[in-house]
């Protein structure tokens, strides 16, 4: 599977040291998005294809499906790069739920709590950020029940 995510798929960087050290499966993703400051913001979307495929709902035939693939992101957001409230949360859930979409997971195979816990596993296991899952929960439910939540 090939993701194309500019500088930040180019280069890896495996010197660093981090007081946080995701696993191994998901430390390739983690030090390539690593490498160039300016293209950190690449580990959310990968992140979310990376956890999608391991453990999201049929992982293994998801991953299969996705073996030899490459896939193209676009983000397009008013929300500046950290500077908003749960901006992080909201990119990983508007990733997960668009490519889940496109790689034809049915959205009752990912409930609210499983998108919630995959994207905090992105934050985790990709990111590199120890967050709790209370911002995933948040957005999950104000994407999935917008009228709720006056949106």
């Amino acid at each position: 599977m090939q993701l194309q995510l500019g500088k930040a798929a180019c280069k890896a960087q495996h010197s660093q040291f981090n007081l946080f050290q995701p696993p191994s499966p998901y430390l390739p993703t983690y030090h390539a998005t690593q490498a160039d400051p300016s293209s950190s913001w690449a580990a959310y979307i990968a992140g979310c294809l990376l956890v999608l495929a391991r453990d999201g709902p049929d992982a293994p035939a998801l991953a299969a499906r996705l073996a030899g693939s490459s896939v193209s992101v676009l983000v397009q957001s008013r929300v500046p790069e950290g500077k908003g409230v749960s901006s992080s949360a909201a990119v990983e859930v508007a990733t997960m739920t668009a490519l889940a979409g496109a790689l034809g997971v049915a959205a009752e195979a990912l409930p609210g709590r499983q998108l919630a816990i995959l994207c905090q596993r992105v934050e985790n296991l990709v990111v590199g950020a120890p967050c709790g899952i209370m911002d995933q929960v948040r957005v999950t439910a104000q994407y999935q029940c917008p009228r709720k939540f006056g949106v």
